[in-house]
């Protein structure tokens, strides 16, 4: 089955997206949008003269979504008006209220929507989970880290520093891979808590959350745009010692596996882009619930501060 799909927002994650589509045999991509000149064509796309021109295609089965946080609702209702399926990069929305309305709206209109959150799929991940967390043995505490340096305000990307569009800062930019991770592993946050690190004016430069699992588990999850740790770690205390996800590399007791990080990240995309396809040939309303739950954890952080 061919699955004829827009690019919309053609930036550097969008080239991302773009190399992940072309890798999936099944995936018509030719058309892509972007405000500013000559993106697209970097993509080796045809530029579509507007947004509206998308929505307008009927060879278009669904649209890819790789804008910054504070258009998402609106391009996602546009969307769910014009029978688009959705997949729209994480987070689903800057607030939990508007994930809720986009998913809704999506649920109403009988598309699919799904956000970004494709650590989830990553295969050095899945291997550690299996090894660490599925044997059963007591977990004593895990801690992640998201970090990347991110330079000037000034930079194409100074939306990310825009409290209204990530108002936890990288924890709503990058944290919130790790708080889907965590979610999907030990199940609802209680006694959620945030602190707020180094910030630069109303800019968040850092920041941590911390809950318990149901069972009792402290989880941490810490991330900043200082480039003080990995891009992704995972840190696992168990009664049999510590175990490590870093960028590259799983070690712990009886544990030891390298692993290319681009490659790693990139066959994520592969893959939870498949599992947005499959979604859409089910007819499934795709994975903006776990989206929303994410959404209300960073919420529930900001509020105790």
């Amino acid at each position: 089955m061919e699955h004829r799909i827009a690019l919309v927002g053609c930036g550097g994650y969008g080239a991302c997206l773009a190399r992940a589509l072309r890798d999936i045999p099944e995936v018509s991509l030719e058309w892509g949008f972007d405000p500013r000149l000559g993106r697209p064509e970097s993509l080796g796309l045809k530029p579509a003269p507007s947004f509206q021109a998308l929505l307008e295609d009927p060879s278009l089965e669904a649209l890819v979504l790789a804008t910054p946080n504070g258009r998402h609702k609106e391009e996602v209702l546009a969307g769910a008006r014009a029978g688009k399926n959705l997949y729209v990069e994480k987070p689903m929305a800057p607030t939990a209220a508007e994930g809720e309305e986009m998913g809704r709206a999506c649920a109403e209109a009988g598309v699919t929507l799904v956000a970004g959150h494709n650590l989830e799929a990553l295969p050095p991940l899945a291997r550690f989970k299996t090894y660490v967390l599925d044997r059963g043995k007591p977990i004593l505490a895990v801690r992640g880290v998201a970090s990347r340096k991110i330079g000037s305000v000034r930079e194409e990307g100074a939306w990310r520093f825009d409290p209204a569009q990530c108002p936890a800062g990288p924890l709503h930019q990058m944290g919130v891979h790790l708080v889907g991770i965590f979610l999907a592993w030990f199940g609802p946050a209680l006694d959620v808590r945030m602190e707020k690190g180094r910030s630069q004016g109303p800019r968040l430069l850092e920041g941590s959350l911390t809950w318990k699992s149901r069972e009792g588990i402290p989880v941490r999850v810490e991330s900043d745009y200082l480039g003080k740790g990995g891009i992704l770690e995972v840190h696992v205390e168990t009664e049999d010692g510590e175990f490590h996800l870093t960028p590259g590399r799983l070690q712990g007791p009886g544990l030891f596996e390298e692993w290319d990080l681009e490659g790693a990240f990139h066959q994520s995309r592969v893959l939870y882009l498949r599992r947005f396809l499959d979604a859409v040939e089910k007819k499934e309303p795709g994975n903006w619930a776990h989206a929303l739950a994410v959404s209300l954890v960073l919420e529930e952080g900001l509020r105790s501060c």
